[in-house]
């Protein structure tokens, strides 16, 4: 059966527009910096006993989504874990990303971080227990398949290394 002339122009105009929202929504997550380039994927990383899985899409074509699942296996065999959520925002008044995260062992929290090239800096906010300590995190990516987490503590000026892992893409989000 062939298609009406009015029916393959509907295709047409269809196609272009979804070609325009897909533009929009690649330039609205750009800014985002190489934490786009983890939309569309599950990224696996360990550390000592500890297999963390994250996971990242797009949502409303603004902002980006993060899960997490993090499991652990303790000294005697046993593992325990935990899940979580996160929300990262575009900033437009200060120039950074907001992200915000809440898990099901009730850690919750809110953060910004700013962008140099490929590489993402999340500084957390200082602690009532230890206002002078902070913790930072640094996200870089290493090829298209892998990126880096580095996180430091410290005071003032000083920042000293506590963990460093490296993610390698999974599969594709759900």
């Amino acid at each position: 059966m062939k298609a009406s002339k009015p029916a393959l122009l509907l295709c047409a105009a269809m196609s272009c527009l979804a070609g325009s929202v897909a533009r929009a929504d690649d330039a609205a997550l750009s800014k985002f910096g190489m934490l786009n380039r983890l939309v569309g994927s599950c990224w696996q990383g360990s550390y000592g006993k500890t297999q963390d899985k994250q996971c990242y899409s797009s949502q409303f074509g603004q902002f980006l989504r993060g899960t997490i699942d993090v499991q652990m296996t303790a000294e005697d065999g046993s593992r325990r874990g935990y899940q979580g959520d996160s929300l990262f925002s575009w900033n437009a008044k200060q120039n950074c990303i907001d992200w915000f995260y809440w898990s099901d062992i009730g850690a919750t929290g809110a953060v910004q971080a700013t962008i140099d090239g490929d590489t993402v800096t999340f500084l957390d906010p200082p602690s009532l227990k230890t206002p002078e300590l902070r913790t930072k995190s640094v996200w870089r990516m290493l090829d298209a398949d892998r990126y880096e987490v580095v996180r430091f503590q410290g005071k003032d000026a000083e920042w000293k290394e506590t963990l460093r892992v490296v993610y390698q893409r999974e599969t594709a989000a759900q």
